[in-house]
């Protein structure tokens, strides 16, 4: 026991949102497998190494006596100005553990003299997330012949509801008998781009009347204890999750559903394109930037949906691959021994250096936008053009071809004739554009109460058409 590493744990007290906590929890138990520990509140900690789950506290200057292992939860998007401000606080010796290879790609363009990046995938608790086979606790909820797709997700614009109730609108007129469960809880006061959140259940609401989705969607609360939840996973035959939260540098729903044997279609965005870039488990939907927020190609989602519903035997041979894939790289022995090896091998860097003294310098790469351009409302605190040059680095960054991709609407919209302005029906990204009679012209050839009804353009109009998506006003598809 006296061989093994001491390690000081700082800002590990339990975190209001259920995801970090249960980032917080896979962390402390594989610390007390591995390590011998202790708490620290101040800085006379003497120990080998400090892992700071979520305090601010340890990113201020200090001495350099040991060096210290910081966890990203996502900022490397939203917490820019943060870094920016403390990055420099750190010795080359410390290190910074995140979830996605995004943010090693940005936190390598923030520095020059970098810390230790190392990229830790979370993991999933196999002895809950399983494949079920026993539906009858739930078959007066959702009968035996059902298909059904699933939603699980905090329910706040970011994390795209009401783009998950289009497609499965669309597909309800090919599928008769499909369900879809919807599982979570509103966050009414999200802290960033909740531009109409405390409206988002009416929306919600409206859209679900709209679309006469009442008799065909089953709702949950996320208080469902984690066994209910991996059996609603097992019975979707397919879960689809939209998201285009800015931070989502993980995203549990993935690797969980994979390991209870059902296929995703998720945004291929930050974490989730990490844990869906294996073939044959799922699809990612591409992702891009506008100058009027972040896009997803949900008309390619809808279309893989259609794939999976109508082939049962792409559906299982999926669903086997997927559990497979959770085995082997979610597991908690892998997290364990992986978070272990981090924390040697930053105790050793620290011993064999020589520049325990260097602090780490900051890079080129340009924080915020050189434009002026605004399409969205105001905001008190982070814009979309503070940090649209880092979000990128989170997207697929696929490039629109003419001859490749047909476009659609992002959203429903609003067009006034008269005023030429066009007002976009979305809650995530309300977005308001002047057009011209050309980009109206364009816009009356689409259907507005079906928006992800591709369509496609003669090449004269190719110029006006990438104006178009850079604004944010279409999307494009693969034909």
């Amino acid at each position: 026991m006296g061989d093994r590493l001491r390690v000081g744990l700082a800002g590990f007290s339990e975190h209001p949102w259920r995801s970090v906590d249960k980032t917080r929890r896979f962390f402390l138990n594989a610390i007390e497998k591995k390590f011998e520990y202790e708490f620290v509140d101040s800085s006379d900690f003497s120990g080998d190494v400090l892992l700071n789950f979520s305090s601010s506290k340890w990113w201020q200057s200090r001495e350099n006596d040991f060096p210290v292992i910081h966890c990203i939860h996502g900022g490397a998007t939203i917490d820019v100005e943060f870094l920016k401000k403390n990055l420099t606080n750190l010795y080359r010796t410390d290190g910074l553990i995140v979830n996605c290879h995004s943010d090693v790609e940005l936190l390598n363009l923030y520095t020059d003299e970098s810390p230790i990046v190392s990229l830790l995938q979370l993991p999933v608790d196999h002895s809950i997330f399983y494949r079920r086979h026993d539906y009858t606790q739930i078959d007066d909820i959702i009968h035996p012949d059902e298909l059904v797709i699933g939603f699980f997700a905090r329910i706040l614009p970011q994390k795209n509801l009401h783009g998950f109730l289009e497609s499965f609108y669309c597909l309800k007129r090919q599928f008769k008998k499909l369900k879809a469960v919807v599982v979570g809880n509103y966050w009414l006061d999200y802290p960033l781009f909740n531009w109409e959140g405390t409206q988002y259940p009416n929306y919600i609401q409206k859209l679900i009347n709209q679309y006469q989705l009442v008799n065909d969607l089953k709702y949950f609360t996320s208080t469902l204890s984690s066994s209910d939840l991996a059996l609603l996973m097992s019975r979707c035959d397919i879960i689809m999750h939209p998201t285009l939260s800015v931070d989502e540098n993980f995203g549990y729903v993935v690797p969980e559903a994979m390991a209870c044997g059902t296929p995703v279609i998720g945004s291929a965005y930050g974490g989730l394109k990490d844990t869906l870039a294996e073939e044959n488990v799922g699809f990612a939907m591409p992702t891009w930037i506008s100058d009027s927020g972040l896009r997803v190609d949900l008309a390619s989602g809808t279309y893989a949906c259609q794939k999976y519903l109508s082939d049962h035997d792409i559906r299982k041979n999926h669903s086997q691959n997927a559990m497979k894939l959770s085995s082997i790289h979610y597991s908690l022995n892998a997290f364990q021994n992986k978070l272990s090896a981090i924390i040697n091998e930053t105790v050793a860097r620290h011993k064999r250096s020589e520049n325990k003294d260097t602090k780490v310098s900051l890079g080129d790469f340009l924080i915020k936008n050189n434009t002026d351009v605004n399409y969205l409302p105001d905001t008190d605190g982070i814009s979309w053009n503070d940090i649209s040059n880092s979000v990128y680095y989170y997207t697929s960054k696929p490039t629109y071809n003419q001859e490749k991709h047909l476009v659609y609407p992002s959203s429903p919209f609003h067009l006034n004739q008269v005023s030429k302005q066009l007002k976009m029906n979305n809650p995530m990204w309300p977005a308001t554009f002047d057009v011209s009679s050309e980009e109206i012209k364009i816009l009356d050839t689409f259907s507005n109460s079906h928006f992800i009804q591709p369509t496609q353009f003669d090449l004269n109009y190719n110029t006006k058409l990438n104006s178009m998506i850079k604004k944010g006003i279409l999307n494009f598809t693969k034909k």
